[in-house]
């Protein structure tokens, strides 16, 4: 399943009542913080370092260098499907190698 939100609040007000997500995704412009801050809130929120993307038009260095720097990987608008689903599926792996 998926949840949205369209703020840092909203999204931490929302995993307040929510187990952790497999992945999550954000956008780096939010109405009040990045989409690196909201990660990184959510991530402790939550207690674990999910994986998590960052999806932005931005392709300055310093957002890019930013979201390494927590361990989030970056996308950029527009989406590539291949790119996606590349993604994803370097979760499962992870996941999957993670439970052996």
């Amino acid at each position: 399943s998926v949840q949205a939100s369209d703020s840092m609040a909203e999204a931490l007000k929302l995993a307040e009542s929510e187990p952790a997500p497999e992945v999550i995704f954000a956008d780096f412009h939010l109405d009040d913080g990045t989409g690196i801050e909201t990660i990184v809130e959510l991530r402790k929120l939550w207690k674990t370092d999910i994986p998590a993307v960052l999806v932005t038009a931005d392709r300055t260095p310093e957002v890019r260098t930013a979201a390494e720097a927590e361990r989030i990987a970056v996308q950029n608008k527009p989406i590539k499907p291949a790119a996606l689903r590349a993604f994803l599926n370097q979760v499962t792996v992870a996941r999957r190698t993670a439970a052996e």
